[in-house]
């Protein structure tokens, strides 16, 4: 069997062994091999695996999508699925939801406020990152009471409020604590503050 060729595979030794016999076998592609003699004889051992990848390879490239097919096709089917199944759908959307807020609630935060701007009929633009800047700027303290913020219970509050006519805008925002933002409500803020013993 020495110097015979199988496909692709060059045998260049044989390997003794009574059970198992090998062959070492040399690749068009450089690599050494050792298959069962067994298997260069009934063609099974072709190549080192470099014949399989380039077959598979013109293959993905043979069935690959023209460009954006793969995503039209995707939601297409998952429409169709929607369609179908209304309820479900819709309580995976909520619990979807519920797990993006919980893992980040400043985006809770910013929605619901821009929510209740639409409402409101006073739609503006909120920066993503307004809530660390707003700490940042008020070092941490909220902007009534001066009591320390901590992330999960600070309130992000809109100086004039929406139902007085004030902007859903980063500069008619600001942090308070909880106590503060639930007892101010809708009032006036310089109404509020001096309710608070400040002069205004």
């Amino acid at each position: 069997m020495i110097g015979q060729r199988f496909c692709r595979l060059v045998v260049i030794a044989l390997i003794p062994d009574r059970k198992n016999p090998k062959a070492r076998c040399l690749c068009d592609c450089g690599a050494i091999v050792e298959p069962q003699r067994g298997a260069l004889r009934n063609g099974r051992a072709k190549s080192c695996g470099c014949l399989r990848r380039e077959i598979l390879a013109n293959y993905s490239e043979s069935q690959r999508l023209p460009e954006g097919e793969a995503r039209r096709r995707r939601v297409a089917c998952a429409k169709a699925w929607a369609d179908k199944n209304p309820e479900r759908h819709r309580e995976i959307n909520r619990l979807a939801t519920r797990r993006f807020y919980r893992k980040h609630p400043d985006a809770a935060k910013r929605n619901c406020q821009n929510r209740r701007a639409r409402l409101a009929g006073l739609m503006g633009s909120v920066s993503a990152g307004i809530e660390a800047s707003l700490a940042k700027k008020q070092r941490g303290l909220c902007a009534c009471c001066r009591a320390k913020l901590l992330g999960s219970t600070s309130h992000l509050d809109h100086v004039m409020p929406l139902a007085l006519g004030g902007k859903h805008e980063d500069e008619n925002l600001q942090l308070l604590c909880a106590t503060c933002n639930l007892s101010k409500g809708a009032k006036h803020p310089i109404a509020f503050m001096q309710s608070k013993g400040r002069l205004l």
